[in-house]
């Protein structure tokens, strides 16, 4: 499995932010399915299979590195990232951010959340992941 782009190759580097900062596996599935679910690309239903063979995450709360069981089928779609973009508001009803799914040989890899104002303060609810649009 490769790093998610932008994921430090340095370890102590991403001690920048703490383990304690990294969303859980079931809020990451939450994501994952939201998002897939209403994804319309060649390949979308089969990443939607893989979401729950996710058994960890790993990295940072911008770059979450997942890692799934060895049984997840790939996907025929390759290419990186996967078409489908997710939108995040804040409390306010401001944009903060998006989601962007990453894969590596037809198998999900990356979740990436990339927060407009680069603040990190915590991993979105499901309820601010507000729109899911192709790419």
């Amino acid at each position: 499995m490769r790093t998610c782009p932008g994921n430090p190759r340095d370890p102590a580097a991403a001690m920048v932010h703490h383990m304690s900062d990294l969303p859980s596996v079931q809020e990451v599935r939450l994501v994952l399915s939201h998002m897939l679910s209403r994804a319309r690309f060649a390949g979308a239903i089969e990443f939607l299979a893989q979401v729950e063979a996710v058994e960890a995450v790993s990295g940072r709360i911008d770059y979450v590195d997942l890692s799934l069981s060895p049984s997840a089928v790939a996907a025929p779609y390759l290419s990186n990232p996967l078409p489908v973009y997710g939108y995040v508001n804040d409390a306010r009803g401001e944009p903060l951010g998006q989601f962007l799914l990453w894969a590596a040989d037809g198998k999900l890899d990356c979740v990436e959340y990339a927060e407009y104002l680069h603040e990190y303060k915590a991993w979105p609810s499901l309820d601010q992941l507000v729109d899911v649009r192709p790419s």
